[in-house]
Order: C-alpha cells, then structure tokens, then sequence
C-alpha cells in the first residue's frame, strides 16, 4: 500500500476542463450514513498530565470502525499565532505518538509550485500554471511527461491554487482550489473553494458537494472535508460523517495559515464552528500501545 501527500502553504466561478477522458474509479465512493448509538462522554485515557473533557453530541455519532472524533470546546475565537484556550484541560497533550508520525514534502526538487508522485511504475507530476499577467491559472497533471489531467483554477492570488497530490491503492488524488476575487469597497478579498479529483473524477460534482478540502489518507485510509447544503462533514474511507459545522478554517495564508488543519498520518487536528462555538477537533485511529 502507498500513501504519500502534502498539505499546500502559501504562494502566488472559473470553467474546469479535461484534456482527456480518464477511466472512472474501479469502486466509485457511495457516501453512506449511520444510525447513532446512545450519547457519552468520554475522557481518553492517554491524558496523562490534565483531565480532557470532550463535548457531548446531542444526537451523537456513529463512527467506522476505529475512528474517533473528540472535540473541545475553547473559550474564545482562536486569533492566527495565538494560543488556544480550552475550557477543560489541554488536549494538545494528547497523542504526541501520532504526532509523531507526518507525510513527507512531495514538491518536485525542481519547482515550488510543482508536486511529485509514483503511481504502478508511472511517474505522475501535478504543477500550477499562472497566466503571464496573473488572470487565470490551471493545475494540470502529467503522467510520464504526458498531460493527464488540466483543471481551471481561477486568477493567480497569494493562495496556492495546487493544494494537494496523491496516491493509494492504485489511485491518484488531486486537489485545487478554485480560486475567485470579490471586489469590496476597502479593496480585493481572494475566495478559494477546494475541489477534490480522483482518478479524473471530480467529487465535488459526481457526489454533490458545494466545497471538498483537505484530502488526505488517515491511516490509509482516503479521508476529507466535504460541504453540503452549508454545513462541513467529513468523509472517512467512503463513508460520511456529519458533523454539521458551519465553519471550518482551512487555505489560510500566511499568518492566517496558523489556523489551517494538521495533517498526519493517523490523524488529523482543526478548528471548527458550530451552533455559535468554537471547538478544537482531532480526528484519529488512535492506536494502544
């Protein structure tokens, strides 16, 4: 099994086209839903050094197999390169082993703004393109040299528009955000919407999300953020989970980056809106020793 990928930093409603018909997913995602079992608190117990007392879902979730969603309720909004302040213990305590464990930099030795992968023997190089004058821009995706794949991206910003590739289980993932510039009266705000490809695929439109960000294996397992009908859930192994939040930070540049997901290889951290609250989130197959 391979797994490799890269969560995007910061660097310089658009039409999305295919140069070429790439065959569907052998097993195409079929979002699924669960019935939830009976609320509980639960306090992991790896906190070693302070109590960590997680939110009580009303209804609450159920989960694949060994995934957990623990989430903490903070007291305040978090500021970019400010500190959280949590409203039972720290759970940043929590989970150092899994921290432990991040995704390589897949960026090409040869340019930022290209990323590098192998997929069955076949080199696979995805790269953002921006117009000479910065108005459009593409990602594209070249397969041993050859063009795959192009999606429109919008005009060239600060944000990154290529913010992800990868591969497993004889797959290839791409994510781009598609990138538009609204016009305010104190000057230009930059909206970046994620889209998530999969093997040509584009989920946003085959599994009717309005946004997908995020992408990443967990556990190696394919894992991301979806919206629909306004609210952000995440899909974990094909299957959907609704976590109903109304905000979720994420293509922060700069110092507002501070505020984007972690990635890992076994879980994830973010921040999180919902109902008015803020809540720090860590998502995880969460191993025992």
């Amino acid at each position: 099994m391979i797994a490799v990928g890269f969560l995007a930093g910061c660097q310089s409603k658009a039409q999305m086209t295919e140069t070429v018909t790439v065959p569907a997913m052998t097993q195409p995602p079929t979002p699924t839903t669960t019935k939830p079992p009976a609320p509980t608190i639960t306090v992991p117990a790896t906190a070693t050094v302070e109590a960590v007392v997680q939110a009580v879902r009303v209804p609450p979730l159920e989960l694949p197999a060994g995934l957990a969603v623990e989430e903490y309720l903070l007291k305040t909004a978090p500021e970019p390169e400010g500190s959280l302040y949590f409203t039972y213990g720290n759970p940043l305590l929590l989970h150092a082993r899994e921290r432990a464990k991040t995704f390589p930099d897949v960026h090409c030795a040869d340019a930022d703004l290209k990323m590098c992968a192998s997929l069955g023997g076949h080199s696979l190089v995805a790269e953002e393109i921006v117009s000479s004058d910065g108005s459009s821009g593409n990602v594209i995706l070249k397969q041993d040299g050859v063009e795959i794949y192009r999606i429109a991206t919008g005009p060239g910003t600060p944000i990154t528009a290529l913010r992800g590739l990868w591969v497993y289980d004889g797959h290839w993932v791409l994510e781009a955000a598609r990138i538009t510039e609204i016009r305010q009266t104190n000057g230009i705000t930059d909206n970046a919407v994620g889209q998530i490809i999969v093997d040509g695929r584009l989920l946003n439109e085959s599994l009717g999300y309005e946004e997908a960000f995020s992408f990443q294996t967990l556990n190696d397992r394919p894992f991301y953020f979806f919206k629909r009908n306004g609210k952000i859930g995440v899909s974990y192994d094909w299957v959907e989970i609704p976590l109903a939040y109304d905000q979720v930070p994420h293509y922060g540049c700069c110092s507002a980056g501070t505020l984007n997901p972690h990635q890992y290889q076994d879980m994830l951290d973010f921040l999180a809106v919902r109902d008015g609250n803020w809540y720090y989130v860590e998502i995880g197959v969460f191993k025992q020793p």
